[in-house]
């Protein structure tokens, strides 16, 4: 019994430690962009596969290649983490400009997600 408790304990502490993963810890090296849907307030949902690469760097900088209707579209970018890992803000290029909500933070797999000014939720989901 006591066995059991200790190996349940330590379960519960590795597992506290690793979702308290800092999100400017995680998202430094390249990402593949392996999906991203588009939801306008009015019309058709749409969802781009493997639509190209993001490369942070750990001071704060970044590279993007992105599909745009069928053509690789290159640029940089910057991005701040917030403190609480739960919003990054990435200024650019504005294909990938803006404050997004992280709704998933994992060392192989982000899901951001941000609203446009017109009403359109983006959903970036980003794996390694």
């Amino acid at each position: 019994m006591k066995k059991m408790f200790s190996a349940i304990t330590v379960a519960i502490l590795v597992l506290s430690f690793s979702s308290c993963r800092k999100l400017a810890d995680v998202l430094p090296g390249t990402w593949n962009i392996s999906e991203i849907k588009t939801e306008p307030a009015s019309g058709s949902a749409s969802t781009t596969s493997n639509a190209g690469t993001m490369t942070f760097a750990a001071g704060g900088s970044g590279t993007y290649s992105i599909l745009v209707f069928g053509s690789p579209v290159t640029g940089g970018f910057t991005w701040v983490a917030s403190d609480n890992g739960a919003n990054v803000t990435l200024s650019g290029f504005n294909i990938v400009a803006g404050q997004y909500t992280v709704i998933t933070n994992k060392n192989n797999k982000q899901v951001w997600q941000r609203l446009d000014s017109d009403q359109t939720t983006y959903t970036y989901t980003l794996e390694r």
